[in-house]
């Protein structure tokens, strides 16, 4: 994909571009909109999914590209952009573009206008870049104060950053347009050739990279080293540092291992919401089958097998051991062998004779039985 930071820290653009070079000027949006962009907000580009396309360019049609035309109008590309977690299309999105944005002249924009000035040209940045505002194809400017560059620096306006959009207030900016506004003139009468600075920032939010988290070193899987339950999370460090995830509103996830060594991803979030917070922690994938012959007693946990084939060689126990969420499923057959297979014998009890296979959920308090049936 194209570089996110190319408009701001290496000074490529269009025309000529604002950077962190020596010898470069700097303006706030390569700031700001890295920061949004570090909350997520940006564009989210189509193309970064495939790979055997075109993915490095960034010229003319691609998401969030500006070009200028007369008289002020604009010609923004189309694309999707996250704003506070929510999916926006902008400029009719991909392959569209969007010709509805003229400085000086159409409503789309936020803070004033500047007035008609006196007899010295002046400069002036507009931020062009995208807000929660479907009315406005979801592309918004703001024009700066007008500047004497004799004895003023033009200021990047900022009114964008605090009143976007009519309720969701995140951006990310497109671009800045530089203008020199000619002497004794309105606006409008100056809005042909502004020098264009690419400030997009493009964000991947996937593929989602997950560690193996263990309580040994990397690689050590030993059984109780895995992290099975959020005080596992929490525990990482000792009072008083300890964290604070198993009493908070979070939902949580990661990959752990099971007692075989095994990747397990694991969710954790507070079940009953609105009340007193119960949280629980649930074994999301995949699923493990265990198929063994034994004549000893078997352990079932929230990380281990949840499918067990087993062949008995004695009379033995399934065993639920630890904690469990409401609605964790764990299914038994039992494969051959003229012995008893009991489930959880300390309450349920119950036998699975052979060829029978079976299907047992946690209620939250007590495993119950879902399903029982001789396989032919």
């Amino acid at each position: 994909m194209s570089n996110p930071l190319a408009g701001h820290t290496s000074a490529t653009g269009f025309s000529s571009a604002t950077g962190l070079r020596d010898g470069d000027g700097l303006t706030s949006p390569s700031l700001t909109n890295p920061y949004e962009a570090l909350h997520g907000n940006g564009i989210l580009r189509v193309a970064d999914g495939g790979y055997g396309g075109t993915r490095n360019a960034t010229g003319s049609g691609t998401e969030g590209h500006v070009a200028v035309g007369s008289g002020g109008g604009l010609t923004v590309s189309g694309g999707y952009a996250v704003l506070d977690g929510i999916v926006y299309q902008f400029a009719g999105g991909p392959g569209a573009t969007s010709t509805a944005t003229t400085i000086g002249t159409t409503s789309n924009h936020s803070g004033s206008l500047p007035s008609p000035h006196g007899s010295v040209a002046k400069k002036a940045y507009c931020v062009i870049y995208v807000a929660a505002d479907s009315g406005k194809a979801n592309i918004k400017y703001e024009f700066g104060t007008l500047a004497d560059t004799a004895s003023e620096t033009p200021q990047v306006p900022n009114t964008f950053l605090n009143l976007p959009g009519p309720d969701n207030r995140k951006t990310t900016v497109l671009a800045i347009l530089l203008y020199e506004v000619s002497a004794g003139g309105a606006l409008t009468a100056s809005l042909n050739t502004p020098t264009v600075y690419d400030k997009r920032t493009f964000i991947r939010p996937s593929p989602l990279y997950l560690h193996h988290m263990t309580k040994g070193a990397a690689g050590n899987v030993t059984a109780s080293n895995a992290f099975d339950d959020s005080s596992d999370i929490d525990g990482i460090y000792s009072s008083p540092s300890a964290g604070g995830f198993g009493a908070s509103p979070f939902g949580g996830m990661w990959q752990t291992h099971s007692p075989d060594g095994h990747s397990v991803l694991m969710y954790s979030a507070v079940r009953s919401i609105g009340g007193s917070p119960a949280r629980a922690t649930w074994r999301l994938a995949p699923n493990e089958v265990k198929v063994l012959t034994t004549s000893s007693n078997q352990s079932v946990t929230i990380t281990g097998p949840n499918i067990w084939i087993i062949t008995t060689g004695a009379a033995i126990t399934l065993n639920p051991t630890g904690t469990f969420p409401h609605g964790h499923t764990v299914e038994v057959y039992h494969a051959a062998g003229s012995h008893n297979l009991h489930f959880d014998s300390g309450t349920l009890n119950q036998n699975v004779t052979i060829n029978q296979y079976a299907k047992f959920v946690y209620t939250g308090s007590a495993w119950a039985k879902l399903d029982l049936h001789t396989v032919s």
